[in-house]
């Protein structure tokens, strides 16, 4: 664990094991920018040319005179459903960190205006594995009812495989699908397959599409630059999810390709605080399968229990 000046970002601290690398901003966040082998293209996108941001309304965080939330890339922390403009909390001021067992954690500024306190350990592995810990507290007066929610910005022009629910329900539903208004059914980009949603992230498509599904297998993965990424949570069949059941997202543009996990919702009481861990892994020489399912399982079988 060591902390430097970055070109772009500024104040980082990396965390290695010699053979991944994990770096977070200091400077603002809490976002983890890099995470990659050492010495390798970064699996997260970052967003250098400041592509996608949001202009935040000045009634909405005028004290803290902050008024553009900026996407950067990386990894981050939200809580759900999205809404505007307590989603678009401008997290552009500098975090404390400290060291804690096998990693570190990062601490924002409390975002006065939403009544939340938000918090991230990254813990580092020996092996290809890091797991994040994301946790939120109420610091209001009053209950709040929301779900934590780790958004990931991959790096652009891969393929991001979804596993479809396969739970026996007899005459039941076993699956939910969510669609954003703007998404289409038929976008090129999205294959809904009979045991895999793939996903590609394509830099010439301008057009936004979002979709949602109860992801009961708790895993999803992403190909590129010749790595595999791999991101695992929990997942419970039995508790409410907000955008109408959703325990994952994605959104994709020709700009980025978001994984979004979620939490179960929860009603915070004052002081509470929730977690909500995400497994991340990345895997080396790795080539991409072609959109075909039976190849998708001969390649992620390797490394994720499929069954």
């Amino acid at each position: 664990i060591n902390t430097f000046k970055d070109e772009k970002w500024g104040n980082c601290v990396k965390l290695s094991n010699k053979k991944i690398e994990i770096v977070a901003a200091l400077d603002f966040g809490p976002r983890i920018m890099r995470f990659n082998f050492a010495g390798e293209e970064n699996i997260f996108h970052e967003d250098v040319n400041f592509d996608v941001n949001n202009e935040v309304p000045e009634y909405g965080f005028k004290e803290e005179n902050r008024k553009v939330w900026q996407n950067y890339g990386g990894h981050r922390i939200w809580v759900a459903p999205e809404s505007d403009p307590r989603t678009y909390y401008p997290d552009n001021t500098p975090v404390e960190w400290y060291k804690k067992d096998d990693g570190i954690v990062l601490c924002p500024p409390e975002e006065t205006k939403n009544n939340i306190k938000k918090e991230m350990q990254i813990v580092m592995h020996d092996d290809n594995n890091v797991d994040i810990i994301q946790r939120v507290k109420n610091t209001g007066m009053w209950p709040i009812k929301f779900a934590l929610w780790g958004v990931s910005v991959m790096s652009r022009g891969g393929m991001e495989v979804i596993a479809q629910p396969d739970r026996a329900t007899g005459l039941l539903q076993n699956r939910v699908v969510a669609l954003w208004p703007y998404s289409k059914m038929n976008d090129k980009r999205v294959t809904w397959g009979e045991k895999y949603i793939t996903l590609m992230q394509d830099e010439k498509n301008i057009s936004s599409f979002k979709f949602g599904i109860n992801n009961e297998k708790g895993w999803a993965a992403y190909f590129n630059h010749n790595n595999l990424f791999i991101n695992r949570y929990d997942q419970y069949i039995d508790k409410e999810y907000p955008d109408g059941g959703m325990s994952f997202e994605s959104y994709s543009n020709n700009f980025i390709l978001e994984m979004e996990t979620l939490s179960p919702m929860h009603i915070f009481k004052p002081g509470e605080v929730r977690e909500h861990t995400e497994h991340l892994a990345l895997f080396d020489n790795v080539k991409r399968p072609d959109n075909d399912e039976k190849r998708i399982y001969e390649v992620l079988s390797k490394f994720i229990d499929m069954d």
